[in-house]
């Protein structure tokens, strides 16, 4: 994305660009614009073996070569800090997750295939305010307590 500027271009914000400036800080690493407005080649390789959660979404569906239709899936471009506290990550992932819905994105994202039905059949694409997660549903694997 794009930093947000003034009619000058003068830069006023992260503007589209706020996924960066997350990804340095959830990882935990401080990093500033240099007088180009890029990041240094020294504050990127802070970010090597750093360690973030990321996140799935279902975004379509596709046809597998053998006829039957599978769930696709794309990465949410919003990360989370490793260090955040395994009980607590679920419920900071879906507040995270719904305040973006709200906003409409991820705009590809889609609701899951409806397992129940035909094969082939999906759901409509979700509205912003129609995504709802219970965390009931949230499975944890049980070598790291994490959701997945």
């Amino acid at each position: 994305g794009n930093l947000k500027t003034d009619a000058s271009g003068e830069v006023t914000g992260w503007g589209g660009a706020f996924v960066v400036a997350r990804l340095f800080s959830m990882s935990g690493v401080e990093a500033e614009l240099d007088m180009n407005n890029r990041f240094t080649a020294t504050d990127l390789k802070k970010l090597i073996g750093k360690q973030l959660y990321t996140v799935s979404y279902t975004s379509g569906t596709y046809t597998k070569d053998d006829g039957t239709v599978a769930q696709s899936y794309k990465d949410w471009n919003i990360v989370f800090s490793a260090e955040e506290d395994p009980e607590e990550l679920p419920a900071i992932i879906l507040d995270e997750w719904q305040r973006s819905r709200d906003k409409g994105y991820p705009k590809n994202y889609t609701y899951p295939i409806n397992t129940s039905s035909s094969p082939g059949r999906t759901m409509s694409p979700a509205s912003k305010s129609s995504a709802t997660v219970d965390l009931d549903d949230v499975d944890f694997d049980e070598d790291d307590d994490m959701p997945f």
